[in-house]
């Protein structure tokens, strides 16, 4: 009797707890897509960056000229990145409760979790799924608290995957090592590795995913075996739940680890599972936003063409993903976006091929000047409003003589600019007259307004023509050719102007 009073108590509170867990806000699913490349930061990645730990604050911050990550635990920046995801840390999950939130941080646009290595979804594990530790706990002071409880590094992997991971070291094996096995999940191949030679490989567009958890640990929870084997007496002491770490590097060398994190950069998926970990956590895992920390902590050169969320990248090199280092306009387009004369017609695209106008061809041009104050009103023209991006660049170039427009009273900002108009301008600009009346292009008219003006570009290195023999005045200009147009005359010119 008793045992059915205590029922029909319980009851209305049970309905009632039901009811309170139905109208708590569900947190929002991740809304990436993974391997499609992330070339913004978040909204969360934007405001978790501020005052010291800003770019501009950190990125001049010490870094140390080594290959051992033990010796790079002493840099500046080390001591500062750590600080930051340490301090912002607020809260934490426990192991046990962790996998709870992999329904939101680690799911898919099937709104199903994604195991990691494998790359696949949960649902077609035949098995159990494991919490893989991506930095094996037998190489760590930690075991599962700490680190070892951390939702930036635990991830979701299929048991038996997992098991054949095991502890092994990250590195290369298909065309370095001669024996080893390898691992399908689902018909595909996710592993090869080497029991002989203690090594594991995973997939290629899983690798930068990798190196990425591999650094976050390794700065957050203060792990020197990143990527050399560290003594015993120099190992960090362990949490209270462990007893145990052999010290073994947890991947190959440096050169691996950047490697694998340049060739394969954040996704977009990637970008969200930090926002959604930042909102249980309160930190953040700063080599996804700013892969480039992971080279300027061993004062590393950040590679020239590496795309990142951030951007960061491109004052350092192109960062473009439509701009190959074989193309003519390379060099151009790195000088171009590091002198912030143009940027990219959107993140990680400069669309070489793209025509430009006259609006846009003057803009770079005053870019180019140092944005120079102009008068206002310096021209006549109807057609160039105050509110236009190019109204200052507009006059600044009829006052210094460099346009007269198309008409005494148009500049036809839309227009589309042409190869004779680009050297006219540059020409004007550097008052360039050629000290010879020698023509090599058979589609250069003497009687031409650009005919002076393409003679001086040529003969200044500016441009060679589109062929031997022909410059094509009157084809329009590509962004490709105005940035190598203007990367020459800065070469060649702009410095005796």
């Amino acid at each position: 009797m008793k045992k059915s009073i205590l029922k029909k108590s319980l009851l209305p509170i049970l309905i009632c707890g039901f009811l309170l867990m139905l109208s708590l806000p569900v947190a929002a699913a991740n809304s990436g897509h993974r391997h499609e490349p992330c070339y913004a930061l978040s909204g969360d990645a934007q405001s978790y960056y501020s005052g010291e730990y800003d770019w501009e604050s950190l990125s001049d911050v010490d870094g140390i000229d080594t290959d051992n990550s033990l010796t790079a635990m002493s840099a500046p920046l080390y001591a500062d990145l750590q600080r930051l995801m340490t301090d912002t840390m607020t809260a934490s999950v426990t192991y046990r409760n962790l996998t709870n939130y992999w329904q939101t941080t680690d799911d898919s646009a099937d709104t199903e979790e994604l195991l990691f290595y494998s790359d696949d979804l949960a649902s077609k594990s035949p098995g159990y799924i494991n919490r893989e530790h991506v930095w094996a706990k037998s190489h760590a002071s930690f075991y599962e608290k700490n680190g070892g409880a951390d939702l930036h590094h635990l991830r979701p992997e299929d048991g038996s995957v997992n098991s054949t991971r095991s502890n092994y070291i990250f590195g290369d094996v298909v065309g370095v090592l001669s024996d080893y096995k390898t691992k399908d999940f689902d018909g595909k191949t996710v592993l090869w590795y080497s029991s002989a030679d203690n090594r594991v490989e995973i997939k290629d567009d899983v690798k930068g995913d990798v190196a990425r958890i591999l650094l976050y640990v390794y700065v957050r929870w203060g792990q020197p075996n990143l990527c050399v084997d560290i003594p015993l007496a120099s190992l960090p002491v362990f949490d209270s739940d462990d007893s145990d770490n052999d010290g073994v590097r947890v991947i190959e060398d440096l050169d691996t680890l950047l490697t694998w994190c340049e060739e394969d950069p954040v996704d977009t998926w990637e970008m969200s599972r930090n926002d959604l970990s930042e909102d249980v956590q309160g930190n953040r895992n700063v080599f996804i936003d700013y892969p480039e920390y992971a080279w300027l902590l061993f004062d590393r050169e950040i590679p020239e063409d590496m795309v990142t969320p951030s951007g960061e990248a491109v004052a350092e090199g192109v960062g473009f993903v439509d701009v190959k280092r074989d193309a003519f306009y390379y060099d151009a387009v790195k000088w171009a976006a590091k002198n912030e004369v143009t940027a990219g017609t959107k993140p990680g695209y400069f669309s070489p091929s793209a025509v430009c106008t006259r609006g846009q061809m003057v803009t770079f041009l005053w870019r180019m000047a140092g944005y120079p104050a102009a008068c206002a009103d310096c021209s006549d023209f109807t057609d160039v409003r105050f509110h236009d991006y190019y109204y200052d660049a507009v006059n600044w170039a009829v006052a210094d003589g460099i346009t007269f427009g198309t008409s005494a009273t148009t500049f036809s900002p839309n227009q589309k600019v042409t190869r004779g108009q680009v050297v006219a301008f540059l020409s004007r600009w550097a008052g360039g007259q050629p000290s010879q009346n020698v023509n090599p292009f058979s589609d250069v008219n003497p009687d031409a307004y650009y005919f002076n003006d393409v003679l001086w570009a040529a003969e200044n290195g500016i441009t060679a023509g589109k062929t031997a023999t022909t410059f094509c005045p009157d084809d329009v200009c590509s962004r490709g050719e105005i940035v190598t147009f203007l990367y020459r005359f800065s070469q060649t010119v702009w410095g005796t102007m």
